[in-house]
């Protein structure tokens, strides 16, 4: 759930717990309101979201070009495409879309020699067509040949996505890959390639956070709808390893 989405549930039960004739419920009603307004507040602030994306970011830093090693397969993660709906006439890239340009270079630097894209269609959002197809008619234009490009089309989540792509893998002979994908979500990433039987070697794109080195100003303690929107993504990438730590101790 998003944080908003959240915070606003619990601001409606301390509202609610407010109004009720019994003064333990209007304590707990106002505990209620002050904690949520704290939380929203905090999580709004540029302050702790770029502290927040740091700390995942920071797992997994960007390398140069030149100083990562040849591998089999440029393997990239979906999760940037708006397909062409509404007013789009074309599947747009997303911010996120640094995955696909960084592949792209990495292809154009002879890193490897093919580029696999997943990603599936997501229904609920209303795709029909999966996100890789989108992926693969975009390198065709960037002047990626056909033969270099592989779609795994059926993956909705980063463990299919880890599964489908490792089952390719084996399949093909794959020994070494460079998985692409965000900063933000590489741990996650990581975490669900773990198991597949092939070494993976971690190349992020699309950083969030600013440097967290600089001096922190009056703006960056007022709130700011970026900020959260970051903070949120933060805490997806949080819940998802400790639901995967949870799984894994299970």
């Amino acid at each position: 759930m998003h944080p908003l989405g959240g915070l606003l549930l619990l601001m409606a039960l301390g509202a609610l717990l407010r109004v009720l004739p019994w003064r333990r419920g209007r304590r707990w009603g106002g505990t209620a309101l002050l904690l949520s307004w704290a939380a929203l507040w905090a999580l709004s602030t540029p302050a702790l979201s770029s502290r927040m994306l740091y700390v995942l970011e920071s797992r997994y830093p960007p390398m140069a070009i030149e100083s990562l090693p040849a591998a089999d397969v440029i393997v990239v993660l979906g999760g940037f495409v708006r397909p062409p709906q509404g007013l789009r006439l074309q599947a747009e890239l997303s911010g996120a879309g640094q995955r696909l340009l960084h592949a792209h270079r990495l292809f154009q630097a002879g890193k490897a020699p093919v580029i696999l894209l997943s990603g599936g269609a997501i229904q609920w959002r209303g795709h029909e067509q999966s996100e890789a197809l989108f992926m693969a008619n975009i390198l065709r234009d960037w002047g990626v040949p056909e033969s270099a490009i592989h779609v795994e089309a059926g993956s909705r989540t980063t463990v299919e996505n880890a599964i489908n792509s490792g089952r390719w893998m084996r399949d093909h002979d794959v020994k070494r890959a460079l998985l692409v994908t965000s900063a933000l979500h590489m741990p996650r990433a990581l975490a669900a390639f773990a198991k597949q039987q092939t070494q993976v070697i971690p190349v992020s794109a699309d950083l969030l956070s600013d440097d967290v080195t600089q001096e922190l100003l009056l703006i960056d303690f007022l709130p700011d709808a970026e900020a959260l929107t970051n903070s949120s993504r933060a805490l997806h990438e949080w819940l998802g390893l400790a639901w995967r730590a949870v799984r894994g101790g299970i």
